[in-house]
């Protein structure tokens, strides 16, 4: 929460359309790289300065990826060159920012979240990403640099699958559904800590895990907000069926809404699921407390016959026969021992602990 805030303040009092970097990346060194191939060949250009990145006339796709949000400046000049309007520069920047799709006479582009997993395995980066498709040029602009597309890369450059043989728009739904699949590795890493928590829930755990839910619980809620909007912008795409996209490939692109549908699936079933964990949470802690109430009765029930015949003989009277019994301190302790065992047995015939 402290975060958006911070992020919020950075907005505030900013004219329409300027580019603020509202993320926790501005370590990140902006950079470019180039990449241009055909059916026959692939070049990789990196690191690149932006006033060497020309067309390669003999090239069907030209692949341009920058990462860093740190030279603002930079980036607006990379907008200017590539005739990308300065609202969305803001959107790109803007890490808060919701995904969406946008589409003009130009290019048509795609903002979105990716996931990959921090180096110490236990949570993940959120990575702020645009997608611009233009004449023979794709750009992809993202918050920091990663490995997401490593295997892309590589099997392009191998003259493996169909992208070499295809075009830009090609290459376009290639990233988006690269970005995409990391909403898998986020769901399958909280279905593991769903399930262990289950499993603890069921064995009667006597631990309150209420902080565990909720973490997980925000965790889900916050992927709807990345999830929904990106559903919405895909549909978008295959409804409008822009001039950039050839119809033939429209086809690729129905299977990315078909993969966010089944995420989306992913997020009904997880979020039924931790609404359920809560209730087993609860009546897992009323159950803990009916128990050590159930002990305390059994323990008070035992002790008050024993308390009753404990005060009647602590009475000070000056007439009392069994007083004067010779045995009769023995007598009083015996048949209070017997008396309290055969409650004890009584009550665990009973079965009532």
């Amino acid at each position: 929460m402290k975060k958006i805030r911070r992020a919020i303040n950075k907005k505030v009092g900013k004219p329409p359309g300027e580019a603020v970097y509202t993320g926790n990346y501005s370590e990140e060194q902006t950079k470019l790289i180039y990449r241009f191939y055909n059916p026959d060949t692939f070049d990789e250009v990196k690191p690149i300065e932006l006033s060497e990145i020309k067309p390669k006339f003999n090239s069907d796709v030209n692949w341009i990826e920058l990462s860093g949000f740190n030279d603002i400046e930079f980036i607006k000049k990379f907008g200017e060159q590539f005739a990308i309007h300065q609202m969305l520069i803001e959107d790109i920047v803007n890490t808060n920012h919701l995904p969406k799709f946008e589409e003009n006479e130009e290019y048509i582009a795609v903002v979105l979240k990716a996931f990959s997993l921090k180096e110490n395995g236990e949570s993940y980066n959120r990575n702020n990403i645009c997608i611009i498709l233009k004449d023979k040029f794709v750009l992809d602009i993202h918050e920091f640099s990663n490995n997401i597309n490593d295997s892309k890369i590589e099997r392009i450059k191998l003259g493996k699958g169909k992208a070499r043989k295809k075009g830009a728009d090609y290459l376009f739904y290639v990233l988006l559904d690269s970005y995409i699949d990391t909403y898998y590795l986020v769901f399958d890493d909280l279905s593991d800590r769903l399930y262990e928590l289950e499993d603890l829930l069921l064995g009667k755990s006597k631990e309150n895990l209420i902080e565990q839910i909720h973490k997980i619980k925000k965790e889900i809620t916050e992927l709807r907000k990345f999830l929904f909007p990106l559903r919405e912008a895909i549909a978008q795409i295959i409804k409008d069926e822009p001039e950039l996209i050839e119809e033939d490939n429209l086809i690729y692109f129905r299977d990315l809404l078909d993969h966010l549908n089944q995420l989306t699936e992913y997020f009904q079933m997880y979020n039924d699921m931790v609404k359920s964990l809560v209730d087993l949470n609860t009546s897992n802690i009323n159950n803990n407390i009916n128990q050590v109430m159930k002990f305390l009765t059994i323990i008070a029930t035992i002790f008050i016959p024993l308390t009753f015949i404990a005060g009647i003989y602590g009475m000070n009277f000056e007439y009392m026969p069994e007083l004067q019994f010779k045995y009769g301190y023995y007598v009083v302790v015996i048949s209070m021992v017997l008396l309290g065992i055969s409650m004890f047995l009584y009550m665990k015939m009973k079965r009532w602990f």
